[in-house]
């Protein structure tokens, strides 16, 4: 049985910080100087929104899940998403999570669509519908986030892409609420880090992103077993 909870997780992702502080902080500053310049340079920020920064994304999950599991993360562990096995599925996870998200502005249109045929225009335009579809949208978009919230530590562990969103959905079943509540005090990290001068975004970002880590720890404790290389 997973042992979830908001004060483990915390807990976890503290005591991994503590351990990895520097190279937490180090991984996170690099990650947002070649995001950051990438992103302003015409033709290179395509690539680099479209390729580089969902990879780059996972390197960090790469290196947040070492650390949670009590190992010692590098700098390096940020470029490991391009390695050859593991690139095309980083990616295709990414991209489909997007699609997740993009699916959910659906019905939301749909919704103001048929506010407009009731109204039969602008004037008067009080979007009822689009309200309502919007609202259960969203909560229906946050659980689909957090149902597959697992899915890029799934792949590192081995898991292919549709292989890691079933697993996701089946390890975080039951515990929507307890990982809602995780997201919470990572944005609480955030608004703190924000609070003191910006400078507190320094220990924020990469402590939410070992508290998450931690989660996953809990919800699956047994990590892989470590490959075993051919004997000569």
């Amino acid at each position: 049985m997973s042992q979830l909870n908001v004060s483990g997780c915390v807990s976890t992702g503290w005591e991994a910080f503590k351990k990895n502080a520097g190279t937490a902080i180090g991984i996170v500053v690099v990650y947002g100087v070649i995001t950051s310049v990438g992103g302003v340079i015409p033709i290179v920020n395509v690539a680099v929104g479209l390729v580089v920064t969902p990879i780059l994304s996972a390197g960090l999950a790469i290196f947040a899940l070492k650390s949670a599991r009590g190992g010692e993360g590098q700098i390096e562990d940020l470029f490991k998403g391009f390695s050859q096995d593991k690139f095309g599925s980083f990616l295709g996870a990414y991209w489909l999570m997007v699609l997740v998200v993009v699916a959910a502005f659906i019905p939301p249109l749909i919704g103001f669509g048929i506010d407009l045929a009731i109204n039969g225009g602008f004037a008067n335009l009080f979007p009822r519908v689009t309200i309502a579809v919007s609202a259960m949208s969203l909560v229906a978009l946050v659980i689909a986030v957090l149902r597959f919230s697992m899915v890029t530590y799934l792949i590192i562990d081995g898991m292919t892409v549709m292989d890691a969103f079933r697993e996701s959905a089946r390890l975080t079943k039951g515990f929507a609420g307890t990982l809602f509540l995780v997201a919470l005090v990572n944005v609480s990290f955030i608004i703190a880090g924000i609070l003191l001068l910006f400078m507190g975004l320094l220990v924020a970002i990469p402590l939410t992103m070992l508290v998450y880590a931690a989660a996953f720890t809990k919800l699956k404790p047994e990590a892989p077993a470590p490959v075993k290389s051919a004997s000569p």
